[in-house]
C-alpha cells in the first residue's frame, strides 16, 4: 500500500503536461477557422504514450467521434473533419489521453457557414468572396435555339457575399443589330440596371431595363414602357465550377408609330448552366 501510494505521487508531481497547436488552411483575423467538410490539422506533445487521444470542443468529445492515438514518446499528429454538426461560432479545442492528461492551454478556432473565410461553398461551390466570370448557356422553354451570356461575380467581405451583374448593366444606351422574323433589319437602343447576390453556393441575379427602343429600316419605331425585368435567374452550383437553374423574364408592351399602335411580347421561362471562372 505504501508503495503504491508513493507511486500514486510521483504521477501527481510528474504527470505530463500536454500541449497542443491547430492550424488550417482558413482564418478569421489570426483565428484558425473552417466550415462543414473542411478540416484542422492538430499537432500535440506531452501526452502519455501509445495512448487513446480524445479532442474536445468546449469540453465535449468533437462531434464524429475522431479517435487518434499518440506513440510512443507521447506525440499525435491528425486531422480532424468538421461536421455539419460543429455549430457556427467561436470554440476552444483542446486534447485529453487515456490517463486523462488534458491540455491545459485550448487552441481557438472559429466555425463559419459553409463559404465564408473563403472556405467553400455547399457542394465545393466557390466561396463567398470569389470573383470571376460564369458563361452562361440559356434555353427558354419552347425554342429550338439557346442564348448564351456572361455574368460578372464580384465578392466582397464576409458576411456580405457577392454581387453579381453583365459588363452592359450600368444604366447606359447600348446599340444592338439584327433582323426581324420578317426579315427586316433593325437597331436596338437599350439601358439595364442589375441587382444579384452569391453566397453559400447560390446565385441570384434581375437585370432590368430602364430604356428599350427599337428602330426597323422601313421606317417603324418601337418604345417599351419600362422597367421592365429583361432576365432574372437563380441557380446553384452543383461543384465547385458548374451551376445550373432557372430563368423567367417579362411580357413588354410597346408603343410604336406609323399606326402600329401597342404591341405585345409574351413573358418566357427557360433553364441554363454555367461555368466559372474564377480570377
Amino acid at each position: 500500500l505504501a508503495a503504491g501510494g508513493g507511486v500514486y505521487a510521483f504521477r501527481l508531481v510528474n504527470r505530463p503536461q500536454p500541449v497542443m497547436s491547430v492550424t488550417s488552411n482558413y482564418k478569421v483575423g489570426t483565428t484558425q477557422a473552417g466550415s462543414t467538410s473542411t478540416t484542422l490539422q492538430v499537432s500535440g506533445h506531452k501526452f502519455s504514450g501509445n495512448s487513446a487521444i480524445t479532442f474536445l470542443l468546449d469540453g465535449t468529445p468533437v462531434p464524429g467521434n475522431q479517435p487518434a492515438h499518440s506513440d510512443a514518446d507521447g506525440n499525435v499528429t491528425t486531422t480532424l473533419t468538421i461536421t455539419s454538426a460543429w455549430s457556427v461560432g467561436n470554440h476552444t479545442l483542446t486534447a485529453k489521453d487515456a490517463d486523462d492528461d488534458t491540455t491545459k492551454v485550448g487552441s481557438p478556432i472559429t466555425i463559419v457557414p459553409q463559404g465564408q473565410a473563403h472556405t467553400p461553398g455547399p457542394n465545393g461551390a466557390p466561396p463567398d468572396d470569389a470573383s470571376g466570370t460564369i458563361n452562361i448557356t440559356l434555353r427558354i422553354n419552347g425554342a429550338t435555339q439557346t442564348e448564351t451570356g456572361a455574368l460578372i461575380i464580384t465578392g466582397k467581405p464576409d458576411p456580405a457575399g457577392g454581387t453579381v451583374c453583365q459588363a452592359t448593366d450600368d444604366g447606359q444606351p447600348h446599340l444592338t443589330t439584327g433582323t426581324s422574323a420578317g426579315g427586316i433589319s433593325y437597331h436596338e437602343s437599350a439601358s439595364w440596371t442589375c441587382s444579384g447576390t452569391y453566397k453559400g453556393g447560390k446565385l441570384a441575379y434581375t437585370r432590368t431595363a430602364t430604356s428599350d427602343k427599337i428602330d426597323f429600316v422601313n421606317g417603324l419605331s418601337c418604345v417599351a414602357r419600362v422597367p421592365y425585368i429583361s432576365a432574372h435567374i437563380e441557380g446553384t452550383f452543383s461543384n465547385a465550377t458548374t451551376i445550373s437553374g432557372t430563368y423567367y423574364d417579362d411580357s413588354i408592351t410597346a408603343d410604336c408609330n406609323n399606326g402600329a399602335g401597342v404591341q405585345h411580347t409574351s413573358s418566357h421561362t427557360g433553364t441554363w448552366t454555367g461555368q466559372i471562372y474564377l480570377r
